[in-house]
């Protein structure tokens, strides 16, 4: 998969929808989710709500403050995003009415005047961090990590001074007066991250844009993700969930939130009886419903306006021999 390209900008997806949406997204402003929202038709003169986590963004849209929040659910790399994942475990009755999937590149911000010889923290969201995590080592080995909410967060507590360094995309820097001190820093190339706009089950709004194509449905299952190997792999050799993805992740209590991924709509007798099977198996799975998979990655960098300072003597090794993460998003 072929890195983004410098000033592109996101893909416009088809189906505009003639009226304005209250839309919440894991914020603050300068997030990749933000990024990933901006790409929809909806968004277009709609207001857009930042909230500070998953599970706040889920509430504004139960409570009917907002009518469907977009949040970030799996990466390549990272894995699935075990904040995300739980919020949908705890929300009354979400349903998933579009996905987008985004190319992902990282940079280092700081406070204009800042090496990187000065720099003792570098803060980011857990996700940020696995992703950059080789590059911290050789290049800042002796600074501290300071996980946050979302990478916008800790560029924020840098401007504030509660951190020396962020790991965010490049075009937040400009939304927090930051300088970037180093641009594609992350690991791994073509890393990838899903994204899902969820709204309540009761609500109609948003009619699809394409013939849905997955299935996901997910629910507390038993046991630390690290004990339900075995399970997972007899599940796997079951011949109707060969084609399934299944992720895990602690639920906070001993026990872990199990994400499923079905190819088709749920509708079609071969993902219904997928469906029924998994539901047997794990009968505290509830659906989060049937939509249309993203078509293709979009690549997200710096539009034009985005202005903020560079350090070209620090640039990041975008192209350091590292093959593309494998598949786009499962």
């Amino acid at each position: 998969m072929r890195a983004p390209v410098q000033g592109t900008q996101p893909r416009r997806v088809p189906g505009r929808i003639p009226r304005p949406w209250r839309l919440t997204y894991l914020g603050p402003e300068g997030t990749f989710t933000e990024r990933a929202l901006r790409t929809l038709p909806e968004a277009d003169g709609s207001r857009l709500l930042p909230a500070a986590t998953a599970a706040r963004a889920l509430e504004l849209v139960h409570g009917g403050d907002a009518d469907a929040a977009m949040l970030p659910v799996h990466n390549t790399v990272a894995g699935p995003v075990g904040d995300t994942v739980r919020a949908l475990a705890g929300a009354p009755a979400p349903v998933v009415v579009r996905e987008v999937v985004l190319l992902v590149e990282f940079a280092l911000l700081v406070r204009p005047g800042t090496g990187l010889d000065t720099i003792r923290t570098v803060s980011g969201h857990p996700h940020a961090g696995a992703q950059v995590a080789g590059w911290l080592a050789g290049r800042l080995p002796r600074a501290r990590w300071l996980p946050a909410p979302s990478n916008a967060e800790a560029a924020r507590r840098v401007r504030d001074g509660a951190s020396d360094a962020a790991v965010a995309g490049d075009f937040t820097a400009a939304h927090y007066g930051l300088r970037v001190a180093a641009a594609g820093i992350q690991d791994t190339a073509g890393a990838v991250t899903r994204f899902l706009l969820c709204a309540h089950s009761g609500a109609h709004a948003f009619p699809p844009v394409r013939q849905a194509d997955r299935t996901s449905l997910l629910g507390r299952v038993p046991g630390p993700p690290d004990g339900l190997g075995a399970f997972l792999d007899d599940l796997r050799r079951h011949p109707l969930l060969r084609a399934v993805s299944l992720y895990t992740v602690p639920d906070g209590s001993g026990a872990s939130v199990l994400f499923a991924d079905c190819p088709g709509n749920a509708e079609q007798p071969a993902t219904h009886r997928t469906v029924q099977l998994l539901s047997l198996r794990l009968p505290g799975l509830q659906s989060l419903g049937s939509y249309a998979s993203a078509p293709s990655p979009t690549a997200v960098r710096t539009e034009p306006d985005d202005d903020a300072p560079r350090d070209e003597h620090h640039r990041g090794s975008r192209a350091r021999g590292h093959r593309p993460a494998a598949g786009a998003h499962r």
